[in-house]
């Protein structure tokens, strides 16, 4: 860690300086200022007399003058002329209690052992850099509360995304990534359920929640947009999968110069494993430099325990990437907490993490501590730093990120209070404060370099052979020249004024563009690296929509692509591998002469010159399928983070399947079973981590086709599962009189607590499939050994012999499961108005059933 305190030293000294700045000065009685013959290389121009009797003056010095001025005999005091603002309170009625944003010595603390976030404040409050980029700070960890009032409005969403449309509609690797990813689930889940989110929560409650809302407390950057990435709790391998997120969008932002992707700064990573030393995951601090070449830099709290890390390591903060923060904890006595770890080498610096009061998942204030609470201080700080008012630092972040996140770690540990209680125990010897950082980031002249490269890209009108691009810029002349990516020769174009067209590209590529500017002759010493794809690609239609449905028919429509001259459809019931092809110049397709109750696989693809390479792959169900897929069932909710359904058996039918959104899905797949037979039921459950015990099993079908699962219809459960597997075995029987199609519910639970088949059902997963039961193959119904029906077929009325007695109820049910017709028996069942066709007639007091045919 000191090499790289060395090696960022330097670096610091190259970013562009000042040409002047001001300075107050007080001067010897007597001497002279207006007429002293000053040094040309000082570029002194006297300002104002402050203070005439004292002889204090306000001057401009150049950037080396001021030491050499400090030096000279007839100067009493110097200083640079700093910016006073009245301290910013804000109006939340729990603020006073957070005592690590103002420390006023109450409970038992210590004045002003707190992070000056008041002073901050007045010179930054987050959102967007000083050129108006919206800055995003990222949170890995176990979800997030999204209905927390602190939080609202603050949570980034990718708007490049269609949400649920199964695509990637931004091509950035990730589907379907509208409000930010799970790594566990491969989906952009970021709630964590009942027992979820109840650490992320308060980290990101800490970070960004509202201020000036007259409610509750706040939090640090009051403007920045949260990233909340689900992942990283569980092995290493996990957390790895969750930085790919942020740093895929952080790339697509560097890349496109803010067209695409997310101005990501830091990730909040407040978790970690102990006694770890850094050579036991190279990949990891790898991983860290990729992210600080990227821009963005990592915070990690450190061990909730009394280590050494530089002798016992720790994971992640052993690592000796630059671009990692590492954090430990503080109470508001400027004391290190017992239970923190520490290390002269790889710990930071200090933040306060003991007893912080901000909002608890589920709505409510509470007290959040550990290095856990201590590190989202400091990742809300470099979004500060980030907002300060400051062109020439938001410039650098978009040129040179890699070099700009070095600085800014580096003005956090320079603004720290320097307390000799923690010199032994981290790197800066001190405890984050948040004003003096801010007043270490910012430049004594904060206006841009008079030659920058054009900056703030803007792509004006995309068409597939032309782009007119715009941009900010302080130059004369600015220059241009693009490529073919993966071509050698580059085409050149210059102009004075700040856009310029560039035309006759072929549509569909990805164009490699430089910019830099021209000052007097003078190259700028930056250029703008920016990637640029042409549109008139021949892509598959991405939005879609269902227009209207029945038994028979399924018509849908979809989103024009310009390239595209026409739309070939393909259509066929799922896994029977046959399929119809349709041909349209619309937008639009009706899928005619469907069969009632039939789940069809649909392709469509763009037809351009050529096909599109890629399609668009539907899976739609016609109506007409009975009591399972036509009845609107209730959507339980559950916390599968850790565990869910993996697989599930029963009889000759298996299902597999992946987490599902909100700990519940619903399929069209069936078991198919015949009444009176025994099945073997087998359960198979993945995690995310190692098992844990305590687990139960639950079976339903909803056997009066409500739609509803009433405490009767939970026909099968497990006993608690006390060892700690993944999979359970057992046998059911399917009762005589069950008969057609049933919606089925199968629960994975945690815990001893009665099982719910809707609302919050905890940690687990729920997953719906329909039954089909027929009867048994070659085998007589009892009801027809007992009532024989006849006629066989009948035509206007059904008879029975031996028939039961008067007013007993029947039920008729077509093959699909779908009650057609119900009746007290009078002598007979009148079938004059019904068409041909098989069906089932259920007398469900006695538990027997007939086919019939009707003609």
């Amino acid at each position: 860690m000191e090499n790289y305190l060395y090696t960022f030293c330097c670096l610091f000294f190259t970013f562009p300086l000042a040409a002047q700045e001001s300075w107050i000065v007080q001067f010897a009685y007597g001497q002279e200022i207006e007429e002293q013959n000053w040094p040309s290389h000082w570029d002194l121009r006297v300002l104002r007399p402050l203070v005439p009797a004292l002889n204090i003056w306000e001057l401009q010095l150049g950037p080396t003058a001021a030491q050499e001025l400090a030096d000279w005999p007839r100067v009493v005091a110097l200083q640079k002329n700093h910016s006073l603002r009245s301290r910013l309170i804000p109006n939340d009625p729990d603020f006073n209690q957070q005592w690590h944003l103002e420390n006023n010595g109450s409970n038992g603390g210590l004045v002003d052992a707190d992070i000056d976030a008041t002073t901050a404040w007045d010179l930054a409050q987050g959102g967007q850099t000083a050129l108006g980029q919206q800055l995003v700070l990222a949170v890995i960890d176990d979800g997030i509360d999204t209905t927390l009032t602190e939080l609202q409005g603050r949570l980034w969403t990718n708007t490049a995304e269609i949400p649920n449309n199964g695509l990637d509609d931004d091509r950035n690797g990730f589907i379907d990534d509208f409000k930010g990813w799970s790594s566990f689930k491969q989906n952009d889940e970021i709630s964590g359920g009942t027992f979820g989110a109840s650490h992320g929560s308060p980290v990101s409650s800490l970070i960004a929640g509202q201020a000036n809302n007259n409610s509750l407390g706040t939090g640090i950057d009051w403007y920045s947009q949260l990233l909340t990435v689900v992942g990283g709790g569980s092995n290493e391998a996990e957390a790895i999968a969750a930085y790919a997120y942020p740093l895929a969008q952080r790339r697509a932002y560097n890349r496109s110069s803010g067209q695409k992707g997310a101005l990501i700064v830091a990730i909040n990573a407040s978790w970690g494993v102990d006694e770890v030393l850094a050579t036991d995951f190279p990949v990891l601090t790898n991983l860290f430099d990729s992210l600080g070449q990227a821009g963005i830099l990592v915070v990690a709290s450190t061990s909730n325990a009394n280590n050494n890390v530089d002798l016992v390591g720790d994971l992640p903060t052993h690592s000796p990437s630059p671009y990692l923060i590492a954090v430990t904890n503080s109470n508001r006595s400027d004391q290190k907490v017992t239970a923190a770890g520490f290390g002269r080498q790889s710990i930071d610096l200090a933040a306060p993490g003991d007893g912080l009061y901000t909002q608890m998942k589920g709505g409510s204030m509470g007290s959040f501590s550990g290095t856990s609470a201590a590190a989202p201080l400091v990742t809300a700080a470099i979004g500060l730093i980030y907002s300060l008012p400051c062109p020439r630092l938001a410039y650098l972040a978009q040129l040179q990120p890699a070099a700009t996140a070095l600085y800014v770690k580096n003005a956090i540990l320079a603004g720290v209070d320097s307390l000799p209680q923690l010199d032994t125990f981290c790197l800066s010897g001190g405890r984050l404060n948040l004003a003096q950082a801010l007043a270490a980031a910012e430049y004594s002249d904060c206006q841009l370099p008079g030659c920058t490269a054009p900056y703030n890209l803007s792509f004006l009108s995309n068409q597939p052979d032309s782009l007119l691009l715009s941009w900010s810029s302080q130059a004369d002349s600015s220059f241009l020249r693009y490529r073919l990516l993966g071509q050698s020769n580059w085409q050149l174009l210059s102009t004075t004024d700040s856009f310029l067209l560039l035309d006759q590209l072929q549509p569909c590529q990805t164009y490699e563009l430089a910019l830099w500017s021209s000052c007097n002759g003078q190259a700028s010493a930056d250029t703008n690296y920016v990637f640029w794809e042409s549109q008139g690609c021949c892509n598959a239609p991405q939005l879609w929509q269902l227009d209207s449905s029945g038994s028979d028919f399924l018509a849908l429509s979809f989103s024009e692509i310009a390239a595209a001259q026409s739309y070939t459809l393909t259509y066929g019931p799922i896994g029977q591998g046959s399929s119809q092809t349709l041909q349209s110049s619309q937008n639009n397709f009706t899928l005619p002469n469907l069969d009632s109750c039939q789940a069809y696989e649909i392709r469509l693809w763009s037809n351009c010159a050529s096909p599109s390479l890629d399609s668009l792959n539907l899976q739609l169900s016609t109506a007409g399928c009975g009591s399972c897929r036509d009845l609107n069932y209730c959507a339980p909710f559950a916390n599968n983070n850790f565990e869910w359904l993996r697989e599930l058996q029963l009889g000759d039918s298996s299902y597999a399947s992946s987490p599902a959104p909100n700990g519940y899905a619903a399929y069209d797949s069936s078991f198919f079973l015949q009444a009176g037979q025994t099945y073997p039921m087998h359960w198979s459950w993945a995690t995310g981590s190692s098992p844990f015990p305590n687990w139960r099993l639950g079976f339903w079908v909803d056997l009066d086709r409500n739609g509803q699962f009433d405490s009767l219809e939970l026909v099968w459960s497990s006993p608690t599962i006390s060892q700690m597997q993944t999979t359970y075995v057992d046998q059911l029987t399917i009762p005589a009189h069950w008969l057609g199609n049933y919606r089925s519910r199968w629960q994975l639970k945690w815990g001893s607590g009665a099982f719910s088949s809707c609302g919050d059902t905890g940690f687990g997963e729920t997953k719906d499939y329909c039954l089909q039961v027929d009867l048994p193959d070659g085998l007589i119904p009892i009801a027809q050994a007992q009532m024989q029906l006849y006629p066989q077929p009948a035509r206007q009325a059904l008879y029975l012999k031996s028939p039961p007695n008067l007013g007993e109820l029947w039920i008729i049910y077509d093959l699909q499961g779908r009650q057609l017709a119900s009746g007290q028996w009078s002598g007979q069942i009148s079938l004059d108005q019904w068409p041909a066709g098989l069906y089932i007639l259920h007398w469900p007091n006695l538990g027997l059933q007939n086919r019939f045919l009707k003609e």
